[in-house]
């Protein structure tokens, strides 16, 4: 809780950040995380501004509000939105780290860990076949040089 803050200056403190990221929410009134922080002072301005630039992503770059017809969390929606594009980014030989994709586009860096651990799931259930060497090498070198740079995966089953 931000005590010590009038209304005035949390909706401020919360306008300069949504600028800043260059977000699309100038009317944050529907968004309970902003008018919660806004009217109550509950919540982490900092937090918000890191929702609202995953919630701009999920809108722009998946299906998720297409999941959104029955009584799934935001949570659920999302879950099921990133694996949906997980699997299509696979489906299109795209097998690399989030932080190397293009610009536009690009994964929220709040959300790396997510996809990374994602997609190495889905690759440990789905058997290679010969035809897919060159796209194994090519995860291969980008998977191992990511583990070089960061260590281990903690959720990878195989550790090398």
């Amino acid at each position: 809780m931000y005590i010590g803050q009038s209304l005035c200056e949390r909706a401020n403190v919360l306008r300069m950040l949504i600028t800043e990221q260059k977000l699309p929410y100038t009317n944050f009134s529907k968004i309970s995380r902003c008018t919660d922080y806004v009217n109550h002072g509950t919540g982490n301005p900092v937090a918000i501004i890191k929702y609202l630039i995953e919630k701009k992503w999920f809108s722009e770059n998946t299906r998720c509000d297409e999941y959104g017809d029955d009584d799934r969390t935001e949570d659920v929606r999302r879950s099921l939105a990133l694996d949906v594009w997980i699997r299509e980014k696979i489906d299109n030989g795209v097998i690399t780290s989030p932080k190397y994709d293009p610009v536009e586009g690009r994964v929220p860096k709040s959300l790396w860990v997510t996809v990374k651990r994602k997609i190495e799931e889905l690759l440990l259930q789905v058997p290679l076949q010969a035809s897919d060497e060159t796209m194994y090498l090519k995860f291969t070198e980008v998977w191992w040089e990511g583990r070089v740079k960061n260590g281990p995966s903690p959720t990878a089953k195989n550790s090398v």
